[in-house]
C-alpha cells in the first residue's frame, strides 16, 4: 500500500489542489453535466447535458425536447459520470473542500474522483 493511498481524501485533496481555494462558489459559471432526464411533456428519456453551478446538486431543467418540439421541463434521472467531462468533477471536488472548510464533513468519493480527473487532465495537456 503506498503512502498517498494512507492518506485520508480531504488531506490529499487539500493537498492536491492547493492554491484553488478559496474560491467563490456563486461566482463559477454553469457546467454541463451530463444525466438521463424524462421530459415532462412526452415522457420520454433522453440523455441530455444539465447546465448547473454545481455539479453535486442534480435535478430539474428545461430544455429544448427534439421529440416535443418545444423547450419543455427534464427531471432528472441519473448522473452519467462515464462519459462526464474531467471538469465536472474537479469543480465538484473543490466545492467539496471549500464545504469542508467551512466546517462540513467532505465526501471521499468526491474528492478522489475530483483528483484523479485532474490528474488525467494533465497527462493529456
Amino acid at each position: 500500500m503506498s503512502l498517498e493511498s494512507e492518506q485520508p481524501a480531504l488531506a490529499r485533496a487539500r493537498s492536491f489542489f492547493r492554491g484553488a481555494l478559496p474560491i467563490d462558489p456563486d461566482g463559477y459559471s454553469k457546467v454541463r453535466v451530463p444525466v438521463d432526464a424524462v421530459c415532462c411533456g412526452c415522457g420520454e428519456v433522453h440523455v441530455k447535458n444539465e447546465p448547473v453551478h454545481d455539479p453535486r446538486n442534480i435535478g430539474s431543467f428545461q430544455q429544448a425536447c427534439k421529440v416535443c418540439g418545444t423547450v419543455e421541463w427534464h427531471n432528472t434521472v441519473s448522473r452519467l459520470d462515464g462519459i462526464a467531462d474531467s471538469v465536472v468533477f474537479v469543480r465538484a471536488a473543490r466545492l467539496e473542500l471549500h464545504d469542508a472548510a467551512n466546517g462540513e464533513e467532505p465526501d471521499a468519493e468526491v474528492l478522489e474522483a475530483g483528483i484523479r480527473e485532474a490528474k488525467n487532465a494533465e497527462e493529456v495537456i
